[in-house]
């Protein structure tokens, strides 16, 4: 478990990419002892249910849903209290309205006990809760760590279950993409390309993914990069997506070793301390995800394929096959950012990283890109005064 004091501090050029470089890590595979990766994620539920106050980060989204349901058949089978899934809605944001999916769930697994919390603007940026973790830990990674602080609170003194981890192991990776090109009717120099470009050696892949960075389609990206930053984040790209292997056994350790979710993670770790919370992740679990070798050398046809395969018997049809996705830009750059971003000066920014011209356009775009949240934050706090002592832990308020 982190502390404050020992958390990840962004390098320069982290900070204005608003991601972490460098490389990552191939974790160890752990043995499953002939466990399947259902039993296996219950084994990894099952301690949370026990520290009371048991909560369920549930967001209606396909996997909160799936650790809610399996957490709920678990507490019923061994005479547990039911865990209460606690859950944000934004009133002001349409783009995350999922309030019919998580009712859904809700009727569905007949629970009594659902904690809702209904926000406006408290998620920006630079908004009262990420202030207070802002004056409390300084700038860290990830800018949206703020997020947590209502869910900690109400977990106070208990367990909060989360369902991240989803996204990297049921995602779209090489195998998948390459099925598709296989199976969809596309132009034939297209499909052929496409099979060229993810059957190639590493080498390369990375050329072929490089030199698609600097094409036309994709200028907009990290526009705000000064060229010989941008040129460094796109080379950290280009290794890293070239680094992805194609057998879904090796892809569960790469995608699992990426360095960024452990620094995240580690800030989530030092923020839950602060209100005596354990949180808890099932789904990257080390066993749990050793235990998804089984699915074979492909890994499962998609995401719909996976939850279909360990979440049938608990979840909706309605919920397995969903494909539509909740956002949170909106949430984060609201009116306090744009108030922030309209009067700041240009105090704080690295000049010779970023284009303080090029950056305040693209702060006044509907939905700024997400690479420039770190610099809202890193700009924001450099604008105030700095405490005269040690900032006091965030506890409750």
């Amino acid at each position: 478990m982190s502390s404050a004091t020992d958390l990840y501090r962004m390098t320069p050029l982290e900070v204005a990419a608003g991601q972490i470089m460098g490389p990552s890590g191939w974790p160890p595979e752990r043995p499953t002892f002939g466990r399947g990766p259902r039993a296996a994620l219950e084994d990894a539920i099952l301690p949370a249910l026990s520290n009371s106050p048991c909560l369920i980060s549930f967001s209606g989204g396909r996997d909160s849903s799936a650790i809610l349901a399996v957490a709920t058949h678990l507490a019923r089978r061994h005479g547990l209290p039911a865990p209460v899934p606690i859950s944000y809605r934004f009133v002001d944001v349409p783009s995350t309205e999922e309030s019919e999916w998580q009712e859904l769930l809700v009727r569905h697994l007949e629970l009594d006990d659902w904690e809702r919390l209904v926000l406006r603007d408290e998620f920006d940026l630079v908004g009262p809760l990420a202030a207070r973790l802002l004056q409390r830990f300084g700038l860290v990674f990830p800018p949206h760590a703020h997020f947590q602080l209502p869910l900690f609170e109400a977990a106070a003194g208990g367990t909060l279950v989360t369902g991240q981890g989803g996204d990297e192991l049921f995602g779209p990776r090489r195998a998948t993409r390459l099925s598709t090109v296989t199976w969809n009717r596309q132009a034939p120099w297209r499909t052929a390309s496409r099979l060229v470009l993810e059957q190639a050696p590493a080498p390369v892949r990375r050329r072929l993914h490089r030199r698609r960075f600097e094409s036309a389609a994709n200028q907009f990206r990290l526009r705000w990069l000064r060229p010989d930053a941008r040129a460094a984040v796109l080379d950290h790209w280009a290794d890293w997506i070239a680094s992805e292997p194609l057998p879904y056994r090796r892809y569960l350790r790469w995608c699992t070793g990426w360095r960024g979710r452990d620094i995240a993670f580690a800030t989530f770790d030092a923020v839950a301390a602060e209100y005596g919370v354990r949180l808890v992740h099932p789904l990257l679990d080390p066993t749990f995800v050793s235990s998804l070798r089984t699915f074979g050398w492909r890994g499962p046809a998609d995401r719909t394929d996976a939850m279909r395969r360990l979440f049938s018997d608990v979840l909706p049809t309605a919920a397995l096959n969903r494909t539509s996705k909740a956002t949170f830009g909106g949430a984060m750059f609201s009116e306090h950012s744009r108030a922030f971003v309209r009067s700041w000066t240009g105090d704080g920014l690295d000049d010779h990283l970023v284009d303080a011209d090029v950056l305040r356009s693209v702060w006044s775009e509907a939905d700024p890109a997400h690479g420039t949240h770190v610099l809202v934050q890193s700009t924001w706090l450099a604008t105030q005064p700095r405490p005269a002592g040690t900032p006091a832990r965030l506890g409750r308020t």
